[in-house]
């Protein structure tokens, strides 16, 4: 099994005060990979998305608060984006390379849960193995989060930014290699 804990950076255009720390835990094994997204900081300005539904896989999860994880085959364009939301809801895109030829596999739904206390958030995921892109034995690996507050304003965390503007697309902040 391997194991590590990731600690992600706000974008420099998306201040924000109450939020102290953003951390990724991950453990892969040959059932999958278990990933523990969580943030530290006041949780009463977090504004999560409400649903009254069974958790689906749908699109522009990203517009509200979303945890994401980028993986790639080292030495290679193509890559993966999985996308998880607190209401449960989730999406898996293929891209053949930057952001082009967007495909959404068939794959097995993620199983999704929060917890919510007054200073942390802490989301739980577990995928299948099947995330191995095309079953490389090396990936590259990059963990982001989207989180809105109350008064609706985005901040973007992740391991590294591109300079000008947030884009967890841009293959330089996949630098965990697994």
């Amino acid at each position: 099994m391997q194991k590590f804990t990731l600690n992600l950076q706000h974008h420099p255009i998306t201040p924000v005060t109450w939020i102290q720390q953003v951390t990724v835990d991950c453990a892969i094994d040959n059932k999958g990979m278990a990933l523990t997204y969580q943030i530290l900081g006041n949780m009463q300005q977090l504004q999560l998305p409400v649903c009254n539904r069974a958790p689906i896989r749908a699109d522009n999860l990203w517009l509200h608060t979303c945890c994401e994880l980028f993986i790639a085959p080292i030495d290679s364009t193509h890559y993966q984006e999985w996308n998880f939301a607190p209401t449960g809801d989730w999406q898996l895109y293929e891209f053949s390379s930057y952001r082009a030829n967007r495909t959404t596999p068939e794959t097995l739904a993620p199983h999704i849960n929060y917890l919510l206390t007054a200073k942390q958030f802490t989301l739980n995921t577990q995928i299948s193995p099947s995330w191995r892109f095309h079953n490389m034995p090396e990936s590259r690996l990059g963990v982001s989060l989207v989180i809105q507050d109350v008064n609706n304003k985005i901040c973007y965390w992740a391991l590294k930014h591109f300079v000008t503007t947030p884009d967890f697309h841009w293959d330089g902040s996949w630098d965990k290699k697994i």
